[in-house]
């Protein structure tokens, strides 16, 4: 990995809090400052949720960005960005939310929901089983990493050089 790469993994691991963080690393993606990732296109500068700085010094990030994104004759747009507080002054454009789950409130909500216990019905019918997994069976070069991987890059091989 080279210092560029090592610098932005630590911002990642630092300071990613969307859901779309570890996008950052997909090909095409370019940085600015080494602290927003970001999408250039023909008009536009897509940045890939926050700036991944400190939560203070965000709104000046979002500033400067934007700025050096017209000055690049581009339009400043961040996607799926969670927490709102670093954009002050931008127009913002709710697209959908993220799911959450609450543990406390499952029996409920299976209790309100015919389809979500049809759905668990059929799933148990098929074998699918659910279970805790231990963080070690997910680590780093694991089989169930790579099976990740490629779910998330949606590959369907399942052979892996570990």
């Amino acid at each position: 990995m080279t210092a560029s790469a090592d610098v932005r993994l630590a911002a990642l691991r630092r300071h990613g809090e969307d859901a779309v963080a570890f996008q950052a690393l997909e090909s095409g993606i370019e940085w600015w400052e080494d602290i927003v990732p970001y999408l250039p296109t023909t008009r536009s500068w897509i940045a890939v949720g926050s700036p991944l700085v400190e939560a203070q010094a965000r709104p000046a990030t979002v500033q400067r960005f934007c700025a050096a994104a017209r000055q690049a004759g581009r339009r400043p747009v961040f996607m799926c960005v969670e927490a709102l507080d670093a954009f002050s002054g931008c127009r913002s454009l709710m697209v959908g939310l993220q799911p959450s789950l609450r543990p406390s409130a499952w029996r409920a909500a299976l209790r309100g929901h015919t389809r979500l216990r049809e759905q668990i019905r059929r799933a148990r019918a098929k074998g699918v089983i659910a279970r805790v997994v231990d963080a070690t069976e997910l680590a780093l070069g694991t089989h169930l990493h790579w099976c990740a991987i490629c779910q998330w890059l949606g590959r369907q091989d399942t052979k892996h050089k570990l």
